[in-house]
């Protein structure tokens, strides 16, 4: 594809692709993201572009155009929808489903533990749906993913995402671009991530379990190296959730650090039975009132609600309702007659009857005096 050697940059009601530009939502390592309107079908959009600077490089237009094959490709309620993509004027662009609301990051630690679960246990169920359409997604992250105005996980940016088993250049490369840009978060990638082996969606349980840590215990599994560096050497979270997090079902605590295992075989095979135990788990301790507001499960507020008005990299309007649906609770007992109360009632029932009486009397003999 030819590429202008420059292109202006993009400001408010120029059109790319059928798309007309409204409003800046973010920068990335890549490009920007966009509001803007469908104008066949009137609907809001983000639109994400590449930078000038970016889509001269081909291996990044490629990168690029896959994570929009790859997003189309998967239809599921905690995916975020991929509309269209193309080229227009020289800009490489991906149209897709605005997603309002806030970063797992930013709004994980402000709901009960109980919610918390509950949006990881979506984020896992859209990892399978990630691994079942065939890609792995390659940087799960809490920033990767958003909790919608509704209540509703949304995974985003398949920038990286790639057929699985597939190896990378391999060190020093490894999961990097021409530039040196490692592809992929290192405080959350699999250490043969890291390494620049071959990947599966094992690596993508990895990313999550680090993230699950994160938001239970309140802080990184691996709190001895800042900024989670050195991956390679990774041997196991420097303390177990369970320890951290006393209330925790050790079933949970138990399913994160079997996904945190060093070897992708002492993984779960794959991220469907991962789903399927943590279901289960989820389901025995409901009915036992786990507990939601527990200030032991890290550093959560327990007032249940997303932090003040703040404008995130997609949006969200400072009065978006936060609803948040919560695991099954049980069904409250119902109340309970004693059988001491209903006697006491009786015997003063049987008594009240002739004191009934006298009264009618006393009344019936004041009347004939009267009529006397």
């Amino acid at each position: 594809m030819d590429v202008p050697s420059a292109v202006a940059s993009l400001a408010p009601g120029a059109v790319v692709g059928g798309y007309v530009v409204e409003a800046l939502l973010g920068r990335g390592g890549m490009g920007e993201v966009w509001r803007a309107r469908d104008r066949s079908l009137l609907r809001p959009v983000a639109l994400k572009v590449l930078s000038p600077e970016s889509d001269l490089d081909p291996s990044v237009r490629a990168r690029f155009v896959r994570e929009g094959r790859a997003a189309a490709a998967l239809v599921h309620p905690n995916v975020v929808t991929v509309y269209g993509a193309g080229e227009d004027g020289g800009r490489t662009y991906i149209a897709m489903e605005l997603v309002e609301g806030r970063t797992f990051r930013l709004a994980s630690p402000y709901v009960p533990a109980q919610q918390r679960l509950a949006w990881l246990l979506e984020i896992a169920r859209a990892l399978s749906a990630v691994h079942g359409a065939g890609f792995v997604h390659r940087d799960v992250k809490p920033d990767n993913v958003m909790v919608t105005a509704h209540g509703t996980i949304k995974l985003l940016d398949f920038g990286i995402a790639r057929a699985p088993n597939v190896p990378t250049d391999g060190p020093p490369s490894l999961a990097r671009t021409g530039t040196g840009q490692i592809l992929g978060t290192p405080r959350y990638i699999a250490p043969e991530q890291w390494r620049g082996g071959s990947v599966d969606g094992r690596a993508d349980q990895f990313a999550w379990a680090v993230m699950a840590y994160e938001a239970l215990a309140g802080r990184h599994p691996d709190d001895t190296s800042p900024g989670f560096g050195r991956v390679a050497d990774w041997r196991g979270p420097a303390a177990p959730l369970h320890a951290l997090v006393p209330d925790l079902p050790f079933g949970v605590s138990s399913i994160v650090g079997r996904a945190m295992a060093v070897f992708p075989d002492q993984r779960f095979p794959t991220m469907a039975q991962l789903c399927a135990e943590l279901e289960a788990c989820l389901r025995q301790h409901a009915s036992a009132g786990l507990a939601a507001t527990s200030p032991s499960f890290g550093e959560a507020s327990t007032t249940g609600g997303l932090p003040p008005t703040r404008r995130e990299s997609l949006g969200v309007p400072p009065s978006a309702p936060t609803s948040q649906p919560m695991l099954v609770p049980s069904p409250p007992a119902p109340p309970r007659v004693e059988q001491g109360n209903t006697a006491a009632v009786f015997v003063k029932a049987l008594l009240a009857v002739p004191l009934i009486a006298l009264a009618a009397t006393g009344v019936f003999v004041a009347v004939r005096g009267d009529v006397r």
